[in-house]
């Protein structure tokens, strides 16, 4: 199928020239920059696709099995899985069952439930943090789209998963970083996270892959010189559009849009008028220059601002349904929910953050926003009149105090952005795509060799804690965790209390939490897989980047219509916290975890190692291993649960249970009875060994049988 075929089939619009270019020459470039509402989305998913399923032999042998699409903001995530979703379903193409509504160009996902049934299909996975069951770890051999944010996925990457059990991260650590295609997207949000991956990829091709491995980054204001890393030099082309592109009609409305510039007179954001005037005095500005019938679009830099400014439009604006809240501290559900607002036409207001600078297909008529970066502000810009629709169309920047109100920015880059709009009356897109605007350099960490080898070990030390990688996802002051709420009682969560889903959980600054944690009424806890149990929050609790925290409803701390509450932990006038109810039977792990063994019914230990060695030998079969690579994947299988016959393991599994042969060795049992726990027996008396590991009996029990510490050893 030629790629102009497919493209027109899965989406219902022809390609433009420079998505054909990305697809069909020989070698993918590195970059990617091309304005906003131009497909880049489209371009990078559905150009690997090509390339992995229809391009010619010499093409598709050297284009990776797996697609890893990072992205800055979870929004962005739903929203991209959403797209892919819907292209491989008009191909014929997708893994799993997909609920669609609409005709092609107004295609609308309500569900989709992936499956791995079908080898000829491909699945859509989302990382996002919370445990769901989808098994794209278990079909290394398939191709797969794999979306994420870049905590999600560069945490992964490097060996140090957020949000998923620390006993899978070397599994996903693999699977990131061999046979993969990385695509980042909207990089001038990824902060540090743009260095990382512009590293990671150097130690990809420096230390080797199995497979082809590629990155590609990916947006409308593109800083190359920040890919060139200290490992990392990139030497291929770069892909823009085209004078064919610049020819088509869509693209001369997009430049010629009209989109009026000024300032908001009499308001300045400062330290007291943040106290209550600054939001008044915005909300009457937005009523008074807001169109009827079309979209007002106000963006504050912060979510508090974004909180308090909504609260204040509920006052002004008399019909509720005409305002949304947009920001990135929200459940899954409300997000979703806030989200389809926008997708309703007609009138509409909406208070948003950052969050739509990037990759969100809405056109304002008329937009306020805070001042920020020159590369956020054109971000911002091109979510006013966005295909030129409107004849006219207004933009309000409102000006703050650089020294006490430029977080989360630089106030350096505040004063050059402020520089530039007091020189300029339109932001026609055209004209601002001639301005060669710089900001401050900024010198950011950069993950080194030594440094990734160091995360070669999963070992936590003897307090339980890990190898921080979190200066290497995100900028400090960008930092989250991720919480959720059930009903806890007063003596504290049971130890049998099941781990969070992604529809439960919400993100919050690091740096809140800990203010909460000194908050007389704060109920938090984290898992303490040492311990075995859940441990409550207190001023020495370590929390770092990417912790899940389990919050007491009864505490408050969450809105529906406003989201995280932060450091007003006990101002919550909704009062209770409402549980997210979903069907979640995925269990809290610990060093003493067996998880995996009970599974419903026995199974020998010898009729479990013939059935792994026989499954990797397929496995291998099927991805194209090597004989030495196989036959080490075969032996590894035979031998890697050898040491549950270890008397320890074998008592653990009798427990309770009186209908097991003495001479029966099982590695996979039925039920269990109790808490998992190891002994021994002495003379008739029970000794206990904590923190038994089999793995490290299988290995022990290899080398004394004629196995040899080598690269088979590893395996």
């Amino acid at each position: 199928m030629e790629f102009e075929v497919m493209f027109e089939k899965a989406t219902g619009y022809k390609p433009f020239d420079y998505q054909k270019r990305l697809a069909t020459e020989y070698e993918m470039p590195s970059i990617l920059n091309v304005p906003t509402g131009m497909g880049k989305t489209a371009a990078a998913i559905l150009g690997w696709l090509w390339r992995r399923r229809f391009a010619p032999d010499h093409i598709r042998e050297t284009t990776p099995r797996r697609l890893i699409y990072c992205l800055p903001m979870r929004v962005l995530v739903e929203q991209t899985r959403d797209n892919a979703v819907l292209w491989l379903h008009n191909l014929d193409l997708l893994g799993g069952i997909a609920e669609i509504e609409g005709e092609k160009k107004d295609q609308k996902l309500k569900k989709y439930s992936p499956s791995w049934e079908d080898s000829g299909k491909i699945n859509v996975t989302v990382l996002m943090g919370g445990e769901d069951r989808d098994d794209w770890d278990l079909h290394p051999e398939r191709d797969a789209i794999i979306i994420g944010t870049q905590d999600m996925l560069l945490s992964r990457a490097l060996n140090r998963g957020y949000g998923m059990s620390r006993y899978r991260w070397p599994v996903h650590f693999g699977l990131l970083n061999n046979d993969c295609l990385w695509v980042m997207d909207e990089v001038q949000l990824m902060g540090v996270g743009l260095e990382t991956t512009a590293q990671m990829d150097a130690f990809r091709k420096k230390l080797g892959t199995f497979g082809n491995s590629k990155s590609l980054w990916m947006s409308a204001t593109m800083d190359e010189s920040r890919l060139q890393t200290v490992d990392n030099k990139i030497d291929k082309p770069m892909v823009s559009i085209s004078d064919e592109d610049l020819g088509s009609e869509l693209l001369r409305k997009m430049s010629d849009a009209r989109k009026t510039l000024e300032r908001a007179e009499n308001i300045f954001l400062d330290k007291e008028s943040s106290k209550g005037k600054y939001f008044d005095d915005l909300a009457r500005m937005i009523a008074d220059y807001h169109i009827p019938g079309s979209m007002t679009l106000v963006i504050l830099n912060t979510v508090k601002r974004a909180q308090e400014l909504f609260k204040r439009m509920e006052k002004v604006i008399s019909q509720n349904g005409r305002l949304v809240l947009l920001h990135s501290r929200f459940r899954e559900d409300d997000r979703s929910r806030n989200l389809e607002a926008l997708g309703n036409e007609g009138d509409l207001i909406v208070i948003s953050t950052q969050i739509v600078e990037a990759g969100m297909d809405i056109s304002a008529r008329t937009m306020f926003t805070e001042l920020a970066p020159w590369s956020s502000m054109v971000q911002r810009f091109g979510r006013c009149n966005r295909k030129g629709e409107f004849e006219k169309s207004k933009i309000v920047w409102i000006d703050l105090d650089t020294e006490k109100m430029s977080s989360p920015y630089d106030d350096e880059d505040l004063e050059v952005s402020r520089k530039v709009l007091k020189g300029i009356e339109d932001a026609n897109p055209k004209d601002l795509s001639e301005m060669d605007v710089s900001g401050k350099d900024v010198v950011r960490p950069q993950i080194r060799r030594k440094d990734l080898l160091e995360l070669f070990d999963t070992t936590p030390d003897l307090s339980g804690n890990d190898l921080d990688i979190s200066r290497y996802v995100r900028e400090v002051d960008e930092k989250d965790v991720q919480v959720y709420w059930r009903d806890i009682p007063e003596e504290g969560p049971s130890n049998d209390i099941k781990k969070a889903h992604r529809r439960e959980l919400c993100s919050a600054p690091l740096v809140d939490v800990k203010k909460c944690v000194e908050k007389k009424n704060f109920n938090g806890y984290m898992w303490d897989h040492l311990e075995e149990r859940w441990g409550r929050l207190n001023s020495s609790t370590p929390i770092v980047p990417g912790s899940i925290i389990l919050l007491d409803t009864k505490s408050g701390g969450y809105s529906v219509k406003l989201g995280w509450l932060g450091k007003d932990w006990n101002k919550n006038k909704d009062g209770i916290v409402e549980e997210v109810h979903v069907d979640t039977d995925i269990e809290n792990e610990s060093v003493n975890s067996e998880i995996e063994t009970f599974i419903g019914r026995d199974i020998t230990i010898t009729e479990h190692c013939r059935n792994v060695s026989d499954f990797v030998g397929r496995m291998s079969t099927a991805i194209g291993l090597g004989n030495e690579l196989a036959d080490a994947l075969s032996t590894a299988g035979l031998w890697h649960d050898v040491g549950k016959a270890h008397e320890a393991f074998q008592n653990s599994l009798r427990q309770g249970r009186d209908d097991i042969h003495e001479n029966v060795l099982l590695a996979k049992s039925r039920d269990r009875k109790g808490r998992m726990r190891y002994f021994t027996c002495e003379d008739g008396v029970e000794k206990e060994r904590r923190y038994f590991r089999h793995e490290l009996a299988s290995a022990l029990a290899w080398l004394k049988n004629g196995g040899k510490e080598s690269k088979e050893g590893e395996l």
